[in-house]
Protein backbone atom coordinates (compact mmCIF):
# COMPACT_ATOMS: atom_id res chain seq x y z
CA UNK A 1 0.00 0.00 0.00
CA UNK A 2 3.02 2.25 0.72
CA UNK A 3 4.51 1.62 -2.32
CA UNK A 4 0.86 2.72 -4.04
CA UNK A 5 0.63 5.57 -2.05
CA UNK A 6 4.11 6.76 -3.31
CA UNK A 7 3.65 6.28 -6.67
CA UNK A 8 0.32 8.02 -6.89
CA UNK A 9 1.56 10.98 -5.26
CA UNK A 10 5.24 10.66 -7.73
CA UNK A 11 2.80 10.30 -10.51
CA UNK A 12 0.82 13.41 -9.72
CA UNK A 13 3.62 15.25 -8.75
CA UNK A 14 5.40 14.51 -12.61
CA UNK A 15 2.14 15.48 -14.08
CA UNK A 16 2.05 18.57 -12.60
CA UNK A 17 5.80 19.17 -13.73
CA UNK A 18 5.91 18.18 -17.13
CA UNK A 19 6.61 20.98 -19.32
CA UNK A 20 4.25 21.69 -22.33
CA UNK A 21 7.57 21.20 -25.29
CA UNK A 22 8.27 17.87 -23.23
CA UNK A 23 4.97 15.93 -23.90
CA UNK A 24 5.34 13.84 -26.56
CA UNK A 25 3.74 14.99 -29.78
CA UNK A 26 5.09 14.22 -33.54
CA UNK A 27 4.26 15.90 -36.95
CA UNK A 28 0.11 14.30 -38.38
CA UNK A 29 0.11 12.43 -35.27
CA UNK A 30 -2.46 11.59 -32.72
CA UNK A 31 -0.45 10.34 -29.74
CA UNK A 32 -2.23 8.80 -26.61
CA UNK A 33 0.73 9.67 -23.74
CA UNK A 34 0.85 10.13 -19.70
CA UNK A 35 0.31 7.96 -16.74
CA UNK A 36 -2.96 6.45 -16.66
CA UNK A 37 -5.13 7.66 -13.70
CA UNK A 38 -2.91 10.59 -12.75
CA UNK A 39 -2.77 12.88 -16.07
CA UNK A 40 -3.70 10.87 -18.87
CA UNK A 41 -3.57 13.03 -22.22
CA UNK A 42 -3.96 13.14 -26.13
CA UNK A 43 -1.62 15.25 -28.09
CA UNK A 44 -1.80 15.97 -31.82
CA UNK A 45 0.68 19.02 -33.03
CA UNK A 46 -1.83 21.43 -32.68
CA UNK A 47 -3.57 20.12 -28.87
CA UNK A 48 -3.09 18.48 -25.70
CA UNK A 49 -6.32 17.11 -24.36
CA UNK A 50 -6.48 16.05 -21.00
CA UNK A 51 -8.66 12.96 -20.67
CA UNK A 52 -7.90 11.40 -17.36
CA UNK A 53 -6.35 13.48 -13.89
CA UNK A 54 -5.48 12.73 -10.07
CA UNK A 55 -7.72 9.45 -10.15
CA UNK A 56 -8.55 7.37 -7.29
CA UNK A 57 -5.49 5.33 -8.22
CA UNK A 58 -3.96 3.68 -10.93
CA UNK A 59 -6.52 3.05 -13.63
CA UNK A 60 -5.25 0.08 -16.45
CA UNK A 61 -2.91 1.22 -19.34
CA UNK A 62 -5.14 2.84 -21.60
CA UNK A 63 -5.73 2.02 -25.91
CA UNK A 64 -7.09 3.83 -28.71
CA UNK A 65 -8.90 2.29 -31.58
CA UNK A 66 -6.74 2.32 -34.88
CA UNK A 67 -8.60 5.80 -36.47
CA UNK A 68 -8.38 7.06 -33.04
CA UNK A 69 -11.90 8.12 -32.31
CA UNK A 70 -12.65 5.93 -29.46
CA UNK A 71 -10.06 5.51 -26.45
CA UNK A 72 -10.58 2.68 -23.58
CA UNK A 73 -9.33 2.74 -20.06
CA UNK A 74 -11.34 2.70 -16.67
CA UNK A 75 -11.46 4.58 -13.60
CA UNK A 76 -11.09 3.00 -9.75
CA UNK A 77 -13.93 3.23 -7.54
CA UNK A 78 -12.45 1.22 -4.79
CA UNK A 79 -8.75 1.38 -4.43
CA UNK A 80 -8.12 -1.59 -2.19
CA UNK A 81 -8.65 -5.21 -2.30
CA UNK A 82 -10.51 -6.44 -3.92
CA UNK A 83 -9.72 -3.13 -6.62
CA UNK A 84 -13.15 -2.44 -8.47
CA UNK A 85 -13.03 -0.75 -11.74
CA UNK A 86 -15.38 0.24 -14.25
CA UNK A 87 -14.13 0.03 -17.95
CA UNK A 88 -14.58 3.24 -19.95
CA UNK A 89 -14.19 4.53 -23.39
CA UNK A 90 -13.73 8.12 -24.25
CA UNK A 91 -15.44 9.38 -27.42
CA UNK A 92 -12.66 11.83 -28.97
CA UNK A 93 -15.40 14.09 -31.03
CA UNK A 94 -17.92 13.78 -28.14
CA UNK A 95 -15.18 14.71 -26.02
CA UNK A 96 -17.34 12.23 -22.92
CA UNK A 97 -16.60 9.35 -21.50
CA UNK A 98 -19.26 6.63 -21.60
CA UNK A 99 -19.08 3.83 -18.77
CA UNK A 100 -19.34 0.22 -19.00
CA UNK A 101 -18.71 -2.68 -16.89
CA UNK A 102 -17.98 -2.62 -13.08
CA UNK A 103 -15.01 -5.64 -12.54
CA UNK A 104 -12.93 -6.78 -9.10
CA UNK A 105 -9.47 -7.63 -9.30
CA UNK A 106 -9.50 -5.62 -12.87
CA UNK A 107 -6.42 -6.67 -15.07
CA UNK A 108 -3.89 -3.91 -15.60
CA UNK A 109 -4.80 -2.94 -19.19
CA UNK A 110 -7.88 -2.90 -21.05
CA UNK A 111 -7.30 -3.52 -24.75
CA UNK A 112 -9.93 -1.56 -27.41
CA UNK A 113 -10.09 -3.59 -31.21
CA UNK A 114 -8.91 -2.02 -33.79
CA UNK A 115 -12.10 -0.88 -35.45
CA UNK A 116 -13.71 0.04 -31.60
CA UNK A 117 -16.32 -2.25 -31.27
CA UNK A 118 -14.92 -4.50 -29.14
CA UNK A 119 -12.93 -4.76 -25.45
CA UNK A 120 -10.52 -6.73 -24.03
CA UNK A 121 -9.50 -7.66 -20.80
CA UNK A 122 -7.99 -10.68 -18.60
CA UNK A 123 -8.47 -11.59 -15.18
CA UNK A 124 -8.94 -14.65 -13.47
CA UNK A 125 -12.54 -14.74 -11.20
CA UNK A 126 -11.34 -15.85 -7.82
CA UNK A 127 -8.00 -13.94 -7.53
CA UNK A 128 -4.89 -15.63 -7.70
CA UNK A 129 -3.75 -18.88 -8.93
CA UNK A 130 -7.01 -19.61 -10.84
CA UNK A 131 -7.28 -20.31 -13.98
CA UNK A 132 -7.32 -17.13 -16.61
CA UNK A 133 -9.31 -16.51 -19.45
CA UNK A 134 -9.28 -13.39 -21.83
CA UNK A 135 -12.89 -11.85 -21.66
CA UNK A 136 -14.92 -9.61 -24.30
CA UNK A 137 -17.04 -6.86 -24.23
CA UNK A 138 -19.60 -6.17 -27.27
CA UNK A 139 -19.53 -2.09 -27.34
CA UNK A 140 -22.40 -1.55 -29.18
CA UNK A 141 -24.96 -4.50 -27.61
CA UNK A 142 -23.51 -5.83 -24.34
CA UNK A 143 -22.57 -9.23 -24.67
CA UNK A 144 -19.89 -10.73 -22.91
CA UNK A 145 -17.92 -14.00 -23.96
CA UNK A 146 -14.69 -15.17 -22.80
CA UNK A 147 -12.41 -17.25 -24.43
CA UNK A 148 -10.70 -21.16 -23.01
CA UNK A 149 -8.33 -20.93 -20.35
CA UNK A 150 -5.05 -19.35 -21.68
CA UNK A 151 -3.45 -20.84 -18.23
CA UNK A 152 -2.60 -19.17 -14.61
CA UNK A 153 -0.89 -16.09 -14.91
CA UNK A 154 -2.63 -12.76 -16.70
CA UNK A 155 -1.45 -11.97 -20.20
CA UNK A 156 0.31 -8.90 -20.56
CA UNK A 157 0.38 -6.31 -23.80
CA UNK A 158 -2.82 -7.64 -25.72
CA UNK A 159 -2.51 -6.47 -29.22
CA UNK A 160 -5.33 -6.98 -31.80
CA UNK A 161 -4.79 -8.36 -34.68
CA UNK A 162 -5.68 -5.37 -37.24
CA UNK A 163 -8.60 -7.83 -38.70
CA UNK A 164 -9.93 -8.11 -34.95
CA UNK A 165 -9.90 -12.01 -35.06
CA UNK A 166 -7.15 -12.70 -33.35
CA UNK A 167 -5.10 -11.27 -30.32
CA UNK A 168 -1.39 -11.82 -29.90
CA UNK A 169 0.06 -11.60 -25.82
CA UNK A 170 3.11 -12.33 -24.04
CA UNK A 171 2.90 -14.66 -20.03
CA UNK A 172 4.65 -16.56 -17.80
CA UNK A 173 4.09 -20.16 -17.44
CA UNK A 174 3.26 -19.32 -13.67
CA UNK A 175 3.61 -16.02 -11.55
CA UNK A 176 6.19 -14.64 -12.64
CA UNK A 177 8.32 -17.78 -12.87
CA UNK A 178 9.75 -19.09 -15.85
CA UNK A 179 10.57 -17.42 -19.55
CA UNK A 180 7.61 -15.64 -20.99
CA UNK A 181 6.34 -16.51 -24.20
CA UNK A 182 4.34 -14.82 -27.01
CA UNK A 183 0.76 -17.01 -27.74
CA UNK A 184 -1.83 -15.58 -30.47
CA UNK A 185 -5.66 -16.43 -29.80
CA UNK A 186 -7.74 -17.01 -32.65
CA UNK A 187 -11.03 -15.83 -30.62
CA UNK A 188 -13.60 -17.75 -32.65
CA UNK A 189 -12.28 -21.08 -32.51
CA UNK A 190 -10.50 -20.82 -28.87
CA UNK A 191 -7.23 -22.08 -30.53
CA UNK A 192 -3.83 -21.33 -29.15
CA UNK A 193 -0.33 -20.52 -30.75
CA UNK A 194 2.99 -20.53 -29.39
CA UNK A 195 4.75 -18.59 -31.71
CA UNK A 196 8.21 -17.14 -30.10
CA UNK A 197 10.02 -16.39 -26.76
CA UNK A 198 9.48 -12.47 -25.58
CA UNK A 199 7.27 -10.17 -24.16
CA UNK A 200 5.72 -7.03 -25.19
CA UNK A 201 3.74 -8.16 -28.52
CA UNK A 202 2.27 -5.40 -30.87
CA UNK A 203 0.78 -6.56 -34.28
CA UNK A 204 1.76 -3.85 -36.82
CA UNK A 205 -1.37 -2.00 -38.27
CA UNK A 206 -0.46 -4.12 -42.23
CA UNK A 207 -1.05 -7.39 -40.20
CA UNK A 208 2.38 -8.90 -41.72
CA UNK A 209 4.50 -8.39 -38.31
CA UNK A 210 4.51 -8.42 -34.63
CA UNK A 211 7.05 -6.51 -32.92
CA UNK A 212 8.35 -7.63 -29.27
CA UNK A 213 11.15 -7.48 -26.84
CA UNK A 214 13.38 -10.33 -26.26
CA UNK A 215 12.80 -11.34 -22.63
CA UNK A 216 15.61 -9.24 -21.51
CA UNK A 217 14.05 -6.24 -23.04
CA UNK A 218 17.21 -4.71 -24.51
CA UNK A 219 16.50 -6.30 -27.79
CA UNK A 220 13.89 -5.03 -30.46
CA UNK A 221 12.51 -8.16 -32.96
CA UNK A 222 10.17 -8.67 -35.72
CA UNK A 223 8.58 -12.18 -36.22
CA UNK A 224 5.32 -12.96 -38.46
CA UNK A 225 2.46 -13.88 -36.66
CA UNK A 226 2.77 -18.23 -38.14
CA UNK A 227 6.08 -17.84 -36.08
CA UNK A 228 8.30 -17.94 -39.00
CA UNK A 229 11.04 -14.86 -40.14
CA UNK A 230 11.80 -13.45 -36.58
CA UNK A 231 14.58 -10.45 -37.29
CA UNK A 232 16.51 -8.54 -34.78
CA UNK A 233 15.70 -4.89 -35.12
CA UNK A 234 18.30 -2.86 -32.60
CA UNK A 235 20.23 -3.89 -29.65
CA UNK A 236 20.19 -1.02 -26.89
CA UNK A 237 23.74 -0.97 -25.23
CA UNK A 238 24.61 0.49 -21.63
CA UNK A 239 24.25 3.92 -19.77
CA UNK A 240 27.68 4.82 -18.10
CA UNK A 241 27.16 6.32 -14.88
CA UNK A 242 29.43 7.86 -12.13
CA UNK A 243 31.59 9.48 -14.64
CA UNK A 244 32.10 6.25 -16.56
CA UNK A 245 33.15 3.96 -13.75
CA UNK A 246 29.60 2.23 -13.65
CA UNK A 247 27.23 0.86 -16.27
CA UNK A 248 23.86 0.01 -16.77
CA UNK A 249 21.99 -1.74 -19.28
CA UNK A 250 19.25 -0.05 -21.11
CA UNK A 251 15.80 -1.71 -21.26
CA UNK A 252 12.46 -0.94 -22.75
CA UNK A 253 9.17 -0.57 -20.86
CA UNK A 254 5.83 -1.54 -22.05
CA UNK A 255 5.11 -2.58 -26.05
CA UNK A 256 6.51 -1.15 -29.12
CA UNK A 257 4.20 1.20 -30.55
CA UNK A 258 3.40 1.00 -34.48
CA UNK A 259 2.98 3.88 -37.22
CA UNK A 260 -0.60 3.94 -38.75
CA UNK A 261 1.68 2.98 -41.87
CA UNK A 262 3.31 0.05 -40.73
CA UNK A 263 6.90 1.90 -41.28
CA UNK A 264 8.14 3.12 -37.89
CA UNK A 265 7.71 1.81 -34.50
CA UNK A 266 8.11 4.28 -31.29
CA UNK A 267 10.08 2.73 -28.40
CA UNK A 268 9.68 3.82 -24.74
CA UNK A 269 12.99 3.50 -23.37
CA UNK A 270 13.36 3.51 -19.83
CA UNK A 271 14.72 6.32 -18.18
CA UNK A 272 14.33 6.18 -14.69
CA UNK A 273 12.46 3.16 -13.06
CA UNK A 274 12.08 5.11 -10.06
CA UNK A 275 10.45 8.57 -11.43
CA UNK A 276 8.72 6.22 -14.11
CA UNK A 277 10.16 8.46 -17.13
CA UNK A 278 10.97 7.24 -20.58
CA UNK A 279 13.08 8.44 -23.60
CA UNK A 280 10.96 7.97 -26.56
CA UNK A 281 12.46 6.89 -29.68
CA UNK A 282 11.84 6.60 -33.31
CA UNK A 283 12.65 3.58 -35.34
CA UNK A 284 12.46 3.66 -39.19
CA UNK A 285 11.91 0.07 -40.25
CA UNK A 286 13.72 0.96 -43.32
CA UNK A 287 17.46 2.00 -42.35
CA UNK A 288 17.50 0.76 -38.80
CA UNK A 289 17.82 4.01 -37.61
CA UNK A 290 16.81 5.61 -34.29
CA UNK A 291 16.07 8.42 -32.89
CA UNK A 292 15.74 10.08 -29.66
CA UNK A 293 12.58 12.63 -30.03
CA UNK A 294 12.29 13.09 -26.40
CA UNK A 295 14.38 12.66 -22.89
CA UNK A 296 13.16 11.85 -19.56
CA UNK A 297 8.91 12.21 -20.08
CA UNK A 298 5.70 10.59 -20.18
CA UNK A 299 5.37 7.29 -22.10
CA UNK A 300 3.50 6.67 -25.44
CA UNK A 301 0.65 3.94 -25.41
CA UNK A 302 -0.82 4.38 -28.91
CA UNK A 303 -0.34 6.27 -32.16
CA UNK A 304 -2.95 7.27 -35.09
CA UNK A 305 -3.61 9.36 -37.59
CA UNK A 306 -4.41 12.88 -36.37
CA UNK A 307 -7.66 14.13 -38.14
Amino acid sequence: MLILVASALLWSDLGAQTKQEDIPRLPGAQLLVGWPGYKLLLTTPKETRTLQEKEHGSTPIPSMSRDGTLIASGRVVKCCEPRVLILQTYSVEQKKWTDYKKIERGGGAVYISPDGSKLALARDERGEDFPVRVYFIDLKTGIESASPVIGSDNPRAVSWSPDGSRIAYYMFPSKLSGRPSIHILDIRSGKITNIVDGEGPAWSPSGEWIAYFDVSRYQVWLVHPDGTGSKLLLTLGKRWLFLGLRSMQRGFGLAPVWSPDSKTLLLNEIASGEMSTYDIHLLDLSTLKMTRKFKNTMPVYAWADAK
